[in-house]
């Protein structure tokens, strides 16, 4: 059985065709469960500190596995470290995109089958495997929405605000808030809706041909 000519067009074509006839559904769903995770990821990058220890984390990884493989306390400062770097940065953000992209099915496998842990991530792996270059387009297109959104309110609000926010909680930065918690809830409710659609054509295809 050949794959059914599906693009991403079709995928996005079909979604917003849903989104649009139960748009009071996913709004009230959005409501209830995406805006507190939106706002979390909006405040997330005005916590500098916080995020500081991320990034002082990541380099301690970086250096103990270069301590590993032989590099000394006094080669840190040296090209060959920082390439090193660069290449483990590299590796880490492929390996992590693959999981990703291997893996996006999972929520709407936990649902629908009602299938959990390794099963759904084996099921996932399965069914996505007919279209793996889609899903990464897929993936990367809603990663780049959220990182752009992100991007611009974290900006927006330390150029409008400043650093220090103790004492300006104000109107300004409560709209900004919601409006960026706002658009980031379509994002997501989008991406989830689009990862279902496509589940449904990879089930279609990959399903169809094991009962031929």
């Amino acid at each position: 059985m050949s794959t059914p000519p599906v693009s991403v067009h079709t995928i996005t074509s079909e979604s917003k065709r849903i989104i649009k006839q139960h748009s009071l559904h996913f709004k009230v769903l959005g409501v209830l469960f995406l805006v507190p995770i939106t706002y979390s990821i909006f405040i997330y990058p005005i916590l500098k500190p916080q995020l500081l220890l991320d990034q002082k984390i990541f380099l301690f990884s970086v250096v103990k596995f270069a301590e590993v493989v032989g590099f000394d306390h006094h080669d840190y400062s040296s090209p060959y470290f920082l390439w090193f770097g660069l290449v483990i940065l590299i590796v880490y953000l492929f390996v992590l995109v693959y999981l990703e992209v291997k893996w996006s099915l999972v929520p709407v496998i936990v649902v629908v089958e009602s299938s959990w842990g390794v099963k759904a991530l084996k099921r996932s792996a399965s069914l996505i495997s007919e279209y793996k270059s889609m899903g990464l387009s897929l993936y990367l297109t809603f990663l780049m929405m959220t990182g752009l959104s992100v991007w611009n309110s974290s900006l927006a609000s330390t150029t409008f605000f400043g650093t220090d926010f103790d004492d300006k909680w104000d109107v300004a930065l409560v709209f900004l808030s919601l409006t960026t918690s706002h658009l980031l809830m379509l994002v997501f409710l989008t991406s989830a809706v689009v990862n279902t659609v496509l589940y449904i054509h990879c089930k279609v295809v990959v399903d169809g041909e094991r009962n031929m």
